[in-house]
């Protein structure tokens, strides 16, 4: 019984730590409003030849500004639209690895008392919404690729 309960405090306590790593890589500077991009990022992107990464950190660093100036308009809605959506991507990835943790403490709990089922359950919801939140991305993206391109 003793060693049961040494495994259980184990996962427990690993599960802790991996949930707030997860937790600090997801509120590295995730904002609902973007900030400003720093000069050295931009540059060391640039150094590297990341063309994408460049005109998204720059994209970025211009939405910010207007925010904090108050010349946010209409033709800004598109790019803010892309930034919130990759802020509720982010969020969902959290929410799923959290639920995933309970559902593995239920799991955990369940082979105590031979009820698995019910953490099998959780961590499968939470990875069918995650895999929603994806397509929904994904679906959004296209969406608005398509809607906006010139041609």
């Amino acid at each position: 019984m003793l060693k049961l309960k040494q495994k259980i405090f184990a996962g427990i306590l690993a599960s802790f730590a991996m949930l707030i790593f997860a937790s600090n890589s997801l509120a590295a500077g995730t904002t609902l409003i973007p900030s400003t991009v720093p000069k050295e990022e931009i540059d060391a992107a640039k150094e590297i030849g990341d063309q994408a990464e460049v005109d998204r950190l720059e994209s970025q660093n211009s939405l910010a500004q207007k925010f904090q100036k108050g010349e946010f308009e209409l033709y800004d809605l598109g790019t803010y639209t892309q930034y919130l959506i990759e802020f509720l991507i982010y969020l969902a990835g959290g929410i799923a690895v959290l639920f995933i943790v309970i559902g593995g403490y239920k799991y955990m709990v369940g082979s105590i008392s031979d009820d698995k089922e019910a953490g099998k359950k959780t961590i499968a919801y939470a990875l069918a919404g995650f895999a929603i939140a994806v397509l929904a991305w994904t679906v959004v993206n296209f969406l608005q690729v398509w809607l906006t391109s010139g041609s």
